[in-house]
């Protein structure tokens, strides 16, 4: 894919963390950017960041509510109209959901496939029209390290991001014929407003506190000490954007690295060996089968 002069991206979820960020980063690399939010009301931060730079007039801000058909189409719509075009989706807009899979509620997980599976998959529906049209085009999906490894407690958010990933090595695929790439990126712990969601469940069950307890220990410390710069994450959207050739998978941050290729060199019973004695797993009492 070779960027046009003047190129536009747009990006879901632009509101903060990740989205807020790359907004910002497009926009200094000379990107018109469209930042999508579902409430624009909460277009104050982002806007506080762009007037000191001097951005805020290569952006613009649009309502889109990925859970809703109707608001996709309004927006898309809206972009067509101002600019014409879209060269690169941003896929970012995502929620998180704590607790023992057990524990996660029906509610709870169709909220989470609303928002961070079919959301992006209808959003990216309602693009690729233009995109076909254009005969160029990128699609960048903000997965995670949990899109690759399992993670207990967050099992529900990698259960959703694991359908992303399959659903866009798929669509890679599919959309060659087209000069239109798909990209996943995958970072690690990063400092975005996501870690701030509360990791309990309306029901929980007493059987998994001592795992809870364990797992609590580790997050907060993960708070404190290890959470990352979501800069990073928006300057790697940014040059994966002007890549020639992108790869299919990116993983970002140390820890992204390092969790996957573990998840991959290791054979599954030591690397469920490792995970249970980290995070006080392993089976309790005689009857357990170790």
């Amino acid at each position: 894919m070779t960027p046009p002069p003047n190129p536009v991206v747009c990006i879901t979820g632009s509101s903060s963390g990740f989205g807020l960020e790359a907004t910002i980063a497009f926009a200094r690399r000379g990107y018109t950017v469209v930042a999508t939010m579902r409430d624009v009301s909460r277009q104050t931060a982002l806007v506080a960041r762009l007037t000191p730079l001097g951005l805020l007039s290569r952006v613009l801000i649009v309502p889109l509510d990925v859970t809703d058909a109707a608001s996709i189409r309004a927006a898309v719509d809206t972009i067509d109209q101002r600019l014409g075009c879209i060269d690169v989706l941003v896929n970012n807009a995502g929620i998180a959901v704590g607790g023992f899979l057990e524990e996660t509620s029906e509610v709870a997980w169709r909220r989470l496939l609303e928002t961070n599976l079919l959301g992006a998959v209808t959003v990216t529906n309602t693009v690729l029209p233009m995109m076909r049209a254009q005969q160029q085009g990128r699609i960048i999906f903000l997965s995670s390290l949990g899109g690759l490894v399992p993670t207990p407690f967050l099992g529900a958010y990698c259960a959703v991001k694991f359908a992303l990933e399959g659903y866009a090595e798929t669509l890679r695929l599919e959309l060659a014929p087209f000069h239109v790439d798909v990209v996943l990126v995958e970072p690690g712990a990063f400092q975005t407003s996501i870690w701030q969601t509360p990791l309990t469940n309306e029901r929980t069950i007493p059987d998994y506190d001592h795992v809870r307890d364990s797992f609590m220990t580790l997050y907060q410390e993960t708070l404190s000490k290890h959470l990352k710069n979501p800069q990073v994450v928006a300057n790697r959207l940014v040059s994966i954007a002007m890549t020639r050739h992108p790869r299919l998978r990116y993983p970002i941050g140390f820890d992204a690295w390092q969790e996957i290729y573990l998840r991959k060199l290791l054979p599954w019973r030591l690397y469920e060996q490792l995970i249970r004695k980290i995070l006080n797993l392993e089976p309790r009492g005689s009857g357990g089968n170790k």
